[in-house]
């Protein structure tokens, strides 16, 4: 099983991610952040966007070899951006795919990012609210990503109806 898990910044996706560690056994977090933390490297270039969907393939081959066949991988509005055009390349893992949008309103995500300990609050802040609305105009319904509001819902609580929907859906399709 792959959950991809996307939403503007401030959102939930990480805090989720864990929570899904949490709740799962077996199950690995691959943080495309993490896959970008290299320099020089940009969202803005479509080549380095395309690295981090190479690199997240070659660690779920090389956790498949180790017997490992759950994972959670969170997107950047970047990353979702392109999510159509690379879906094929996680399909041919032969693992389920779920792909669920982390959505939070304007004061959730603002009070979320006031309350992290880094540097760049601010930059962070305008960046997410821009980020919301590009998702709205890439993603207006749910053909692509299923939507989850988390402004009333702890990580823990996100994650665990992601599990919930995961489960439903393996039913109906056995």
């Amino acid at each position: 099983m792959i959950v991809f898990l996307t939403g503007a910044t401030g959102s939930g996706k990480t805090d989720t991610a864990w929570g899904l560690v949490s709740a799962l056994d077996t199950i690995v977090f691959l943080d495309c952040d993490w896959f970008a933390s290299r320099s020089p490297f940009s969202w803005k270039l479509a080549a380095d966007v395309e690295s981090v969907y190479r690199a997240i393939r070659s660690q779920i081959s090389f956790h498949l070899g180790e017997r490992r066949t759950r994972f959670v991988v969170t997107l950047t509005l970047e990353m979702a951006a392109i999510y159509s055009s690379n879906y094929d390349s996680f399909a041919a893992f032969g693992l389920p795919i779920y792909a669920f949008r982390l959505v939070a309103s304007g004061d959730t995500i603002k009070n979320r990012i006031v309350g992290r300990d880094r540097i760049q609050k601010a930059e962070e802040l305008d960046n997410a609210l821009r980020q919301q609305a590009d998702f709205d105009r890439l993603y207006p319904d749910e053909a692509i990503f299923s939507r989850i509001e988390t402004d009333s819902l702890a990580a823990c609580d996100v994650a665990q109806t992601i599990v919930e929907r995961v489960l439903s859906a393996s039913k109906v399709s056995s």
